[in-house]
């Protein structure tokens, strides 16, 4: 049996502006700076309750009192408007969004540069956009055995995997500053029998560029399918990397799919070729059986 969940990339990385998606502020939480506020998204496909970070596009704060100018202004248009739209979003991961905004239907950006309060900045060279496309998939066991041991039962329940994963749990514990080692290991604890999660930190390092102590940057997840869960704390530690669980001897590996889990063989091969003297000269590395491998050959893993 194996999970899969994360992002299933294509094509090179990068982001640009999503044309076609256009999102609902539900209510503004906090104006971070001049050109930036914190709030919560009522049409976003995931949980309402992640805080997003909207930062206003192709806009850049002046230096002296306009800068403190321009974040009153934000302030005061964002305080009780009857609507706030997020158009041409870009994201930039992390619940991150760059966007054009718009307040009660009037361009909050273009508002302000032509008020003098920010100045306009040219807008970044588009790069090719990934083909992100996040799925949740699980493998039924084929008819015919495979030489591949099954999941087995975990806990003295005998709940399977499969089981645990789709029970609901609480991970209120879970805040924007929990580290990605402390908010897989609330994860795992957050069910009884513990959840066996192996992480391969050196391939996620590698391969996801995921540090451990890289804070999450999610709130309000609250009481949620563990699965479910699971899948956004991943994506949110590597929102352009394809992330694999893999379920098997009743152990659940997190892996990425560059250098996901699998068996090595031994094969042997002759190198005697490789080191044997040429026609009257003498080898460097020995004779017959000297050296680093002669002619009995040397072993290789692959």
């Amino acid at each position: 049996m194996m999970f899969m969940i994360g992002a299933l990339v294509t094509g090179a990385a990068g982001s640009v502006p999503e044309r076609g998606v256009s999102y609902t502020v539900a209510s503004v939480e906090a104006v971070l700076d001049a050109t930036a506020f914190s709030c919560r998204i009522r049409d976003y496909a995931q949980p309402t309750a992640v805080r997003f970070t909207v930062r206003l596009r192709d806009v850049a704060a002046t230096s002296g009192p306009n800068a403190a100018a321009a974040q009153e202004f934000l302030q005061e248009r964002l305080r009780d408007p009857r609507q706030i739209k997020l158009h041409n979003v870009e994201d930039r991961g992390y619940f991150r969004l760059t966007a054009d905004v718009y307040v009660d239907g009037v361009d909050v950006g273009a508002q302000m540069a032509g008020e003098g309060l920010v100045r306009r900045s040219l807008p970044a060279e588009p790069t090719p956009q990934p083909q992100v496309r996040t799925e949740v998939l699980s493998f039924e066991p084929p008819e015919r055995a495979i030489d591949r041991p099954r999941a087995a039962p975990v806990g003295r329940s005998g709940e399977s995997l499969q089981t645990l994963l789709t029970r609901t749990v609480d991970l209120s514990r879970i805040g924007p500053e929990t580290t990605v080692q402390e908010a897989l290991t609330i994860v795992a604890e957050s069910v009884e029998p513990r959840l066996p999660l192996l992480i391969l930190w050196n391939d996620l390092e590698r391969n996801a560029l995921v540090d451990r102590d890289m804070p999450i940057g999610i709130e309000g997840l609250g009481r949620i399918r563990l699965d479910r869960g699971l899948d956004l704390i991943l994506r949110s530690a590597a929102p352009n990397s394809a992330l694999t669980l893999t379920a098997e001897g009743g152990i659940l590996t997190l892996s990425t799919r560059y250098g996901g889990v699998y068996k090595p063989r031994m094969a042997v091969y002759s190198v005697g070729d490789i080191f044997a003297s040429p026609s009257g000269q003498h080898s460097m590395y020995g004779g017959r059986n000297g050296g680093l491998g002669g002619n009995y050959g040397g072993a290789m893993m692959r």
